[in-house]
């Protein structure tokens, strides 16, 4: 995906084609340390383009992508915004992969802001419109919703097959295990969690946002919770990797892990970030 966009942003077929392929490899690059401020700048410039143009698919597309950056920044009411107004451009185009991926991004926005019962209402109206390898998405960001947010135990059970569908090395198959960890943690399956983690690789591009961020954030919280001595030295890398670009969303998860070691780190987490 990444070498796809790569040449569409440099073949130069047209200024859209060019903004584009642009503004999806700078969402690539952000999964693991590109900067997710920049690439917002990018997408919000790609966006009014398309709103001028009037192309209302790739409108949908370019608000889908903003509103997944903006959920690792943190700015969740604005990732629902982003997500409500790619759905309705979607709406009016297409019923594809990317409306499918719009309505999971509000799912996750609701479930954040504490409407689990219209988050689940939202990942349903997805998977009734997903097909083929598109229902594995739907399967990893609804058992995310449900290791964060709802029921930990819903999200092993809608991850059963999931992983081994897919397999553990592969882009699909690592965001299936970011929350297969969570929700085994959340459970007290301290072990089979770091099972999970070993099969993580670091560094390597994914389809999602700030991963390279999460994946160390479940590093460092699972050795906190086994009480490893390289606790804080993990969760304080967390932070700052994720801070360093813009994954505040995250980094206030880590931010957290650190101060559960220091009173005076406690202290402070209201104040950074």
């Amino acid at each position: 995906a990444a070498t796809v966009a790569a040449d569409l942003a440099d073949r130069g077929q047209s200024p859209d084609a060019v903004a584009m392929g642009r503004a999806i490899r700078m969402t690539l690059e952000t999964s693991v340390a590109g900067d997710l401020n920049a690439t917002g700048v990018v997408l919000e410039s790609t966006v009014e383009l398309f709103r001028r143009n009037g192309d209302l698919h790739y409108l949908g597309v370019g608000l889908s992508n903003l509103g997944y950056v903006r959920k690792a920044q943190g700015r969740v009411h604005a990732a629902l915004e982003a997500a409500n107004d790619a759905i309705a451009a979607l709406e009016a185009t297409s019923a594809g992969n990317e409306l499918v991926s719009a309505r999971l991004l509000r799912a996750w926005s609701l479930a954040h802001l504490g409407d689990l019962p219209g988050s689940r209402t939202a990942v349903k109206e997805a998977a009734a419109a997903a097909r083929g390898d598109q229902l594995v998405e739907v399967a990893y960001d609804a058992s995310e919703i449900e290791a964060f947010y709802g029921a930990p135990d819903e999200a092993l059970r809608l991850l059963a097959d999931v992983v081994e569908q897919v397999g553990g090395a592969t882009d699909a198959g690592e965001q299936a295990l970011i929350p297969q960890i969570h929700a085994q943690i959340a459970l007290g399956r301290l072990d089979e969690a770091r099972l999970g983690v070993q099969e993580l690789r670091s560094g390597t591009l994914r389809s999602a946002c700030a991963f390279e961020a999460r994946r160390r954030l479940a590093v460092a919280l699972l050795s906190t919770l086994q009480a490893k001595p390289d606790a804080v030295a993990l969760g304080e890398s967390a932070r700052t990797w994720a801070v360093q670009q813009g994954a505040h969303l995250w980094a206030r998860a880590a931010r957290v892990i650190v101060a559960a070691h220091s009173e005076d780190a406690l202290r402070g987490v209201s104040r950074e970030e």
